[in-house]
This record gives C-alpha cells, sequence and structure tokens, in this order.
C-alpha cells in the first residue's frame, strides 16, 4: 500500500466458492496503530447473501512511518439459535497484513489531441492509479498566460478514495497558433504521495 493513498482492488473470498454467502455478513475492520486508517466504501463492509467474495480498499495517512500493520476484522449478521448453543456461521476472519511503502502513485492525463480552431474543446481524463487518502489539487497551467487555453474547472480537487476527473480544455478566442506545454502544480494534504 502507498501511504497517502487509497488502494482498491482488495478482495475477501468464502473458502469454499461452492457454498455463497448464506446471510448478509456485516464486516468491520480497523487498523488499530493507524486511527487515521480508513475502510473503503464505508467501515462497515456487506458480505451479501448469494456473494463469494467482497472487494474494498484501505486509505492510509501520507505521514505513515512504513512497514506492515495488522488489519483487524470482526464480523455481525450471522449467528443464530441452535438446538445446542448460541453458534456463529462463519468462523472470525483472520487478522489481515497491511505493508505500507513510500513508493509514489502515478497520475496519468489521457490524450489531448488537436485543438483545431477557436472555440474548440477536449474533454480530458486525469487518473491517479490510486485515489488519495485525504485530498489531492492539481492546478494546470500553460508556459504563457495569453496563450488562450482555458482549464473547466481551473483546479482537480480529488476527495478521499477518487481516482478519476474528467475537464475540459476550451480554445478561447485569442488563441495562438503554436504547440502549448501544460504542467500541473501538486497540492493538498496528500501530494507528496505522487509523481
Amino acid at each position: 500500500m502507498i501511504r497517502g493513498t487509497t488502494n482498491y482492488g482488495i478482495t475477501i473470498q468464502v473458502a469454499d466458492t461452492e457454498y455463497p454467502m448464506r446471510t448478509d455478513l456485516s464486516l468491520s475492520g480497523s487498523l488499530p496503530k493507524v486511527k487515521e486508517a480508513k475502510i473503503h466504501p464505508a467501515n462497515n463492509l456487506v458480505f451479501p447473501t448469494g456473494e463469494t467474495s467482497l472487494t474494498f480498499g484501505i486509505s492510509i495517512p501520507h505521514d505513515l512511518t512504513p512497514g506492515t500493520y495488522s488489519l483487524e476484522w470482526s464480523k455481525s449478521g450471522d449467528d443464530f439459535e441452535s438446538l445446542v448453543a448460541y453458534d456463529e456461521i462463519y468462523s472470525p476472519l483472520k487478522n489481515t497484513n497491511v505493508k505500507v511503502t513510500i513508493d509514489k502513485a502515478t497520475i496519468t492525463i489521457s490524450q489531448i489531441g488537436t485543438m483545431v480552431g477557436i472555440g474548440h474543446s477536449h474533454f480530458v481524463t486525469c487518473t491517479l492509479s490510486n485515489g488519495p487518502h485525504e485530498e489531492l489539487i492539481i492546478t494546470p497551467s500553460v508556459e504563457s498566460l495569453d496563450s488562450g487555453i482555458v482549464f473547466v474547472p481551473s483546479t482537480f480537487t480529488f476527495a478521499s478514495g477518487v481516482s478519476e476527473i474528467e475537464f475540459m480544455i476550451y480554445a478561447t478566442t485569442n488563441v495562438l497558433s503554436a504547440e502549448h506545454t501544460i504542467s500541473f502544480e501538486l497540492s493538498g494534504n496528500d501530494a507528496g504521495s505522487y509523481q
């Protein structure tokens, strides 16, 4: 896991996929030594009846010391009264090791293409390999202020867990016919986690 980001695509699966969930099972996960960590989409996950797997994400603060941390699980919703005792359908989940690194997440901008005339615009996608833990702000700019190129919105704010934003590049009436270099400034709590 890259600190300062949200890592999605983590899967919990039943041991035998021939037998899907018999009941809606509620799972709560926590990293006791990392109080600021978040489980996405919510700290209380529901493993639905009939499913064999559940996918979620973990959000790690940007200033966390690299190392291995234990994700502890609790469950509810699978208890029933049997003839003998009060039982649970599913055994407790084992703790999950979470390895936190100081690697950098990546930012990708889709192909922009050629602006063919005044008033022309392109929709462009900015994609993060991992959404931020708290917030990442990207501010685009062109090398000269009089280039005639406008970005809408003028800044891209990625909230916790968000990994994709679409924006528009618009050529105004005073656009200069030339190739322009676009640069991006990073700010926000998790800016240091990206390259």
